[in-house]
């Protein structure tokens, strides 16, 4: 990221604890580029971790970035055993951080490839620490994609294609979901995945369309699933706390980040949202704004209220 490209608000003198007074509108804004496009943000204390890379590009890989309460966006590196060099290349080989996961209170899940840049590519998972810097491989999988970890003990893979087929030794258990759209899975406080798909357990599809009308389902263990709600278009992202669930798509025809009440949706914000993710004590929400202008594209990283059940 270039920072001569970044515009910071005023973070240092209003901290990421203001934006819980911000209501409505399109939140507190922490970061934004015409150049850069932001994803997978998630929570480790009052720091945000994202990945931020070139619109459009996927050469250099994408960064991992943070924003500490009061401070400007940094780069984080994180080792990779078969890519020592996570920023640039090693060897003829490149490590691409595809997604974050929040972990524990202090860690973060990171699936990593290592390669040329394909997004069929096998992954690794690693374990990082954020206090110490310290990675571990916890897992490999056979594409980069869909992961979300359950609790500290392990990871959850879907869809069917991304499970590993045969396990690696030592690896972590893992729960491959029938429906092959299966996509945006986040694991709840009971231990249930959260996910979208068109045709959740036994519902039937949704109308074939360019713009397919996705459901919220729920499944336990390796019971059978439950349908949340119905009606998403487009969705984006989806990320839970306790029993709160929040997406970012179309719903009831307009865009924006939507709490799920009861079968229905809320919606919190209005807008092009590409990534969420809930701070720890379910009060906020960190989000990636994309603002489509006349002649760009402006990201920005936003933390949103949210509304407490």
């Amino acid at each position: 990221m270039t920072f001569a490209r970044v515009i910071v608000a005023a973070v240092a003198a209003l901290g990421l604890a203001a934006a819980a007074g911000c209501s409505g509108g399109r939140g507190h804004e922490l970061v934004s580029s015409d150049a850069d496009q932001y994803s997978s943000p998630v929570w480790v204390g009052d720091t945000i971790y994202f990945l931020s890379r070139l619109q459009d590009h996927d050469d250099p890989p994408p960064s991992l970035m943070r924003v500490r309460a009061g401070g400007r966006p940094e780069r984080v590196t994180v080792e990779h055993p078969d890519c020592p060099d996570p920023r640039g290349r090693s060897g003829g080989l490149s490590a691409r951080v595809r997604k974050v996961v929040a972990v524990s209170g202090h860690e973060l899940g990171l699936v990593i490839t290592c390669g040329d840049g394909d997004t069929d590519a096998p992954a690794t998972i690693v374990r990082w620490d954020a206090g110490t810097g310290r990675s571990a491989v916890v897992g490999r999988i056979e594409r980069a994609g869909e992961v979300a970890w359950s609790g500290g003990k392990g990871t959850v893979y879907y869809p069917t294609p991304s499970c590993p087929q045969t396990p690696p030794a030592g690896g972590l258990r893992s729960t491959c979901l029938s429906e092959p759209d299966a996509m945006l899975g986040a694991v709840a406080a009971d231990g249930s995945l959260v996910y979208l798909t068109t045709r959740c357990g036994t519902d039937a599809p949704g109308p074939e369309s360019v713009f397919p009308v996705y459901s919220l389902c729920r499944r336990v263990g390796r019971g059978p699933a439950s349908t949340v709600a119905r009606g998403v278009r487009s969705p984006a992202a989806l990320t839970v706390h306790g029993d709160r669930i929040v997406i970012a798509g179309e719903a009831n025809g307009k865009a924006g980040v939507w709490l799920v009440k009861d079968g229905r949706f809320e919606r919190i914000a209005g807008g092009r949202y590409r990534a969420a993710a809930f701070n720890a004590d379910g009060t906020r929400l960190a989000v990636a704004y994309r603002d489509k202008g006349w002649f760009s594209i402006t990201w920005s990283l936003r933390v949103i209220p949210v509304p407490r059940a």
